[in-house]
């Protein structure tokens, strides 16, 4: 009898093992979702990290391609902009700065992660497209899929910039999305995730930064509402209906002054998913046939056996 007991409970283990994949395969779609590198395109270092108890100190600055002057402001990582404010005194408010990471985890209306060409360890190396209308334009490769949402993120430096984005697919005409504000970095929060194409929202919270020129024994600024240090997403809004190939974006026109346009990557959510997650209905009235069957005949032998004995 036992022996038979250990059997079926054998049997009944490796079903729900065979079971289990089944079900966890059915989660999200969504999740980390199709991330797209700028790296090819990097031209400048403006962000301040600091690991092992030391500065990795910028190239450039996020308002200038060619750094020089009072204007000239760095983007700060959490550590970096930690070590600042025990530095300055300046521990109110709690300093804020780039998730030392680079990555920022899907979030209410943004259905996918967004991760960035560096971390807080990353060492000296591009890590920015830096444009301005002398340098204005340039094309990314996309996975090719169909996406409900993606997105291109950074900010402008000296002021807001005027983009021209081109969706190319690979059937149909191309979708031009023109007048698009990419805002400058210090000029508050934006909107949502799932905005109409063009729009734009914040990626991170009011961020601190750092005043290149005065660093480091000074010069760390903390977000005064509603401004601070942002990055920002602009939403593509691409058709779901299309497979979506190639971005093209282009510096289109600035505020009064040096503008420059600060991008960091490029993320987006699937329409349709690459394969089915869920499992079909007949699979699993199938599976829970199966376990029906093996417990009737291990019962049916069993009670066979018990005759015999008898």
């Amino acid at each position: 009898m036992r022996s038979g007991l250990a059997v079926w409970q054998r049997s009944i283990c490796a079903m729900v093992l065979i079971a289990g994949p089944v079900f966890v395969s059915s989660g999200s779609a969504y999740g980390a979702g199709v991330q797209v590198s700028l790296a090819s395109y990097f031209n400048a270092d403006p962000v301040l990290r600091y690991s092992g108890g030391v500065y990795t100190t910028p190239s450039t600055s996020w308002d200038n391609a060619t750094p020089g002057g009072g204007v000239d402001d760095w983007m700060i990582t959490q550590s970096a902009a930690n070590q600042l404010a025990l530095t300055q005194s300046l521990l109110t408010p709690t300093p804020v700065g780039i998730n030392d990471t680079g990555l920022y985890s899907a979030s209410g209306a943004r259905l996918y992660d967004v991760q960035l060409g560096f971390t807080d360890a990353t060492p000296t190396g591009t890590n920015t497209a830096i444009h301005s209308n002398t340098s204005g334009s340039f094309t990314f490769s996309v996975p090719n899929g169909q996406y409900s949402q993606f997105a291109i993120f950074g900010s402008g430096g000296s002021g807001s910039s005027t983009l021209s984005i081109t969706l190319t697919y690979s059937t149909g005409s191309p979708t031009l999305l023109s007048g698009v504000t990419l805002p400058d970095w210090y000029s508050g929060v934006g909107g949502s995730a799932a905005g109409a194409a063009g729009t734009y929202f914040a990626l991170t919270p009011a961020m601190a930064r750092q005043a290149a020129y005065l660093f480091p024994a000074s010069g760390y600024q903390v977000p005064n509402s509603p401004n601070g240090a942002f990055i920002y997403g602009i939403n593509l809004a691409p058709d779901p209906t299309r497979m979506l190939t190639s971005v093209a974006v282009t510096y289109t026109s600035g505020s009064s002054g040096y503008t420059v346009v600060n991008l960091l990557t490029a993320a987006g959510a699937l329409a349709v998913p690459l394969a089915p997650t869920t499992p079909a209905p007949s699979s699993v009235w199938l599976m829970l046939i199966g376990l029906a069957a093996v417990g009737i005949f291990y019962s049916v032998r069993l009670n066979g056996r018990s005759a015999n004995a008898a």
